[in-house]
């Protein structure tokens, strides 16, 4: 799956975009949710990308809250895939 890292609110970092990444990687019901997500907004007419990342965010930020919360059980740093 394809992962803009435009749609990330900027704060998150670069760290934060790999964990995202990595988190995707690893479990598979946000991969699932994330992809179901994109497929049903790509479907949807918009006059503005900025509409179009904007209505990711929630999803974004459920999904960086358990990716956080992984990264503190794994040890999960910038440069591992698996944590």
């Amino acid at each position: 799956m394809y992962m803009c890292t435009c749609a990330l609110p900027a704060a998150i970092g670069n760290a934060g975009i790999l964990l995202f990444r990595d988190w995707l990687r690893h479990n598979d019901d946000d991969r699932a949710a994330y992809g179901a997500l994109k497929k049903d907004l790509a479907a949807q007419e918009w006059s503005d990308m900025n509409e179009y990342a904007a209505a990711k965010g929630p999803l974004i930020g459920e999904i960086t809250g358990r990716a956080e919360r992984w990264a503190q059980r794994t040890g999960w740093q910038v440069g591992s895939s698996e944590g």
